[in-house]
């Protein structure tokens, strides 16, 4: 009997130190700033407010010079997501970049999924619902994103982790 409850006690330790999704997705994306830098750290990647518009325009800047390498126009205001470990959305690749609707959590919610080594938008995804970015994974397959399921209602506590493929 001491057995069964030392195993039961064993598994339950198990289970609470098993990693789980962090669930602190992000309440705003910054325009402009600093950005966020590539793994290799000879570049940044800094979204832009056009005055004219409210569009973005992501410039590549050099960390070495501060010179603008490339840049990127998209239509709508898009930021760098900002979790509790800081600026967050590049895929430890390098090669993709995810930056979110920079108006707050709204519906519908939406990212722009860019290709960093071509500087150009990939796709956009665009969903119904209150969402924020979480995570990507490190190849930028997955995006992981906190859907609020009350989030008309400024309840943010309730909240449902999802993985969005972004093949």
């Amino acid at each position: 009997m001491l057995g069964r409850v030392w195993s039961a006690l064993a598994v339950a330790g198990a289970l609470a130190a098993a990693p789980a999704a962090a669930g602190d997705g992000v309440l705003f994306a910054n325009v402009g700033g600093s950005g966020v830098a590539a793994p290799s750290g000879k570049v940044r990647f800094v979204p832009v407010g056009v005055s004219t518009a409210d569009d973005t325009v992501v410039e590549e800047i050099s960390t070495e010079d501060g010179s603008l390498q490339n840049q990127l126009e998209l239509v709508g205001r898009f930021g760098v997501p900002y979790t509790a470990g800081g600026a967050e959305g590049m895929s430890h690749d390098g090669r993709t970049l995810v930056l979110q609707n920079a108006d707050g959590i709204l519906s519908p919610s939406t990212f722009a999924v860019v290709d960093t080594e071509r500087l150009r938008l990939v796709h956009e995804v665009q969903l119904p619902g209150s969402f924020s970015y979480d995570a990507l994974s490190p190849d930028g397959s997955r995006l992981y994103l906190i859907q609020y399921t009350r989030g008309r209602s400024g309840d943010l506590s309730h909240y449902v982790v999802r993985a969005y493929d972004l093949a």
